[in-house]
């Protein structure tokens, strides 16, 4: 199972994020209790990624593959290592997202939770919704155009 679909749900008093029964249903499939929570790469919108745990460490091994003292590839780590922190579902299916996260990113009582496959994100209600807006026009010329770039890169 993957996850899928967008949600509004509220942040409590200690930063914690109900999820979603649907994607709660995914977790108990695929044994999903752990997460790793990291700041977006958009410059345009503010959103986190929430990676499970293995999802994650896919991510990490390949991280560091990379060599130590590429200026760039140090960049990297401290943007992937130096800004993520790993959290666990509780029983009631809730996520604490850290403190820090929170106030870096301006969220408010109220998120959006995306599905996004093997990952999820948490954005800003009013980011999603012009991200929305923006880059997925009524006339679908921009997710045609970003199919077709994705199909010239990936040969799919």
């Amino acid at each position: 199972m993957k996850f899928r679909g967008n949600y509004s749900y509220s942040i409590d008093s200690k930063g914690r994020v109900m999820l979603p029964n649907e994607i709660r249903s995914v977790m108990t499939e695929r044994s999903i209790d752990r997460f790793v929570v990291l700041p977006g790469f958009s410059v345009d919108y503010k959103y986190l990624f929430i990676l499970p745990k293995d999802f994650s460490n896919t991510i990490e091994s390949k991280l560091e593959s990379l060599k130590f003292f590429d200026v760039k590839a140090q960049q990297i780590f401290t943007f992937f290592f130096g800004n993520s922190f790993e959290v666990q579902a509780d029983g009631q299916g809730r996520i604490r997202i850290p403190s820090g996260l929170v106030a870096k990113f301006g969220f408010a009582k109220e998120v959006v939770i995306t599905g996004e496959g093997d990952f999820l994100k948490l954005w800003i209600p009013e980011d999603y919704k012009q991200m929305m807006e923006k880059e997925f026009t009524g006339d679908m010329e921009n997710i045609t155009d970003i199919l077709n770039s994705i199909n010239e890169k990936y040969d799919i």
